[in-house]
This record gives structure tokens, C-alpha cells and sequence, in this order.
């Protein structure tokens, strides 16, 4: 199982990203896309706890990708990725443009790429 966790100040970008992603992945793809934007009183920010709550329930996950918005959301990433006991199998790419390589490499990770093939396609956005 391959994880794509989308980190933004607004929900509403991450939930939207979510749907585009696994809708073109389709079902019984070995894809799970987490959605972690906002604040939990539904105001924009982002939430470096709750982000490190969703990375250590991805167990099922061989492979997890962290693409975030902008400012703080990178930090969130950052902070929570700190705080994560077993990085090795998360793979951050914040400073890669969203919506982009988020959906890059959903789909290239929906069709059995290897970890190499998924980071070759992200190598584009770099």
C-alpha cells in the first residue's frame, strides 16, 4: 500500500485534491490518500499534531508521500516529521508544488510503480 498525505491551510484544497486523485486512481488501487487541512474548528491553518496522528496511522503503508500548500504547512510538515519515531518510509515533498506532483504521483503510484519510478516522476517538479 502506497500513502499520499496532502497538507494545506484549507481543507476544502486537500478534501478536493483527495476526490481528483482517487476518482482518476480508481477503485482497487493499492492508494491511500489522506486529507489534513485546516484547523479542527474548520478555520484556515494547519495542525502539526493532527498531521503526526494520521502518519502513524498509516501502518498499512509501505511508502508514504507528504505534499503540503504553502508557509505554515510546510512547517507542519516539518514538525510533525520531526516528532514521527520511524521516518524512514516517509518521503517529504512539501516544497514541491501541490496539486501537481500530489497528483503525480497518486497515479503514477496507482498503476504498481516502484518507490524509484514514483520519485523519478515527482524529479519534474523539482
Amino acid at each position: 500500500m502506497i500513502g499520499i498525505v496532502l497538507v494545506s491551510h484549507s481543507k476544502k484544497i486537500t478534501d478536493g485534491l483527495k476526490e481528483l486523485i482517487e476518482q482518476m486512481a480508481g477503485d482497487g488501487s493499492n492508494l491511500v490518500v489522506k486529507s489534513n487541512g485546516g484547523t479542527d474548528e474548520g478555520e484556515l491553518g494547519s495542525n502539526p499534531m493532527e498531521l503526526l496522528s494520521t502518519l502513524e496511522a498509516m501502518t498499512d503503508c509501505e511508502e508514504i508521500y507528504v505534499f503540503a500548500g504553502v508557509g505554515s504547512a510546510k512547517m507542519a510538515v516539518e514538525t510533525a516529521l520531526d516528532m514521527l519515531d520511524d521516518a524512514k518510509h516517509v518521503h517529504d515533498f512539501s516544497d514541491y508544488p501541490l496539486v501537481e506532483s500530489a497528483f503525480t504521483a497518486g497515479i503514477t503510484a496507482s498503476t504498481g510503480a516502484s518507490h524509484e519510478q514514483i520519485k523519478a516522476e515527482l524529479q519534474q517538479f523539482n
